[in-house]
């Protein structure tokens, strides 16, 4: 099996996607992420993966603290942008969308799915990743709408259906 292969099957996995966001002595930064997901419900505990050579690292690291903004459908625009996808050099990501500041200082999509913010409480390096463990402190509620998923290296729309 090569690293291609792996890269493709995991490609067949759907996976969530979210806009990790951090301020604070670090610098105010955003990232598109794939690789989290929940830990426990007590303490509320969630996990990120970060690739050691992102440019969000450190920062994340230097400021302890994020939000975990979970794209609702129509929000595959704000995934590439934070992916660094359509960026212009030096253009300000967080110059798109509608931001607030949760109580911890990071900012929060307002019209995110879901919006989580916590603070940093471990790390494991894992390869070239490293995991973060995010004590979850507070949340902006749920809205209803569809959810963006990353799925065979495209961004698809999962209906919300009751």
């Amino acid at each position: 099996m090569t690293d291609q292969d792996f890269r493709n099957a995991m490609a067949a996995l759907p996976a969530g996607v979210a806009i990790i966001t951090t301020d604070g002595p670090g610098g105010r930064r955003g990232m598109t992420a794939t690789a989290l997901c929940s830990v426990s419900d007590a303490p509320p505990t969630m996990l990120v993966c970060v690739n050691r050579q992102a440019r969000s690292h450190a920062v994340l690291q230097a400021n302890g603290v994020l939000a975990i903004n979970v794209l609702a459908a129509g929000q595959d625009g704000l995934a590439r942008r934070f992916g660094g996808a359509t960026l212009a050099s030096g253009e300000d990501p967080f110059g798109e969308g509608q931001w607030e500041v949760a109580d911890n200082g990071v900012p929060i999509l307002s019209e995110a799915l879901v919006s989580l913010h916590g603070q940093i409480t471990g790390l494991t390096e894992v390869a070239t990743h490293t995991v973060l463990y995010v004590t979850i402190v507070g949340l902006r509620a749920a809205r209803e709408a569809d959810a963006v998923v990353y799925f065979r290296r495209r961004f698809c729309t999962v209906e919300a259906t009751v």
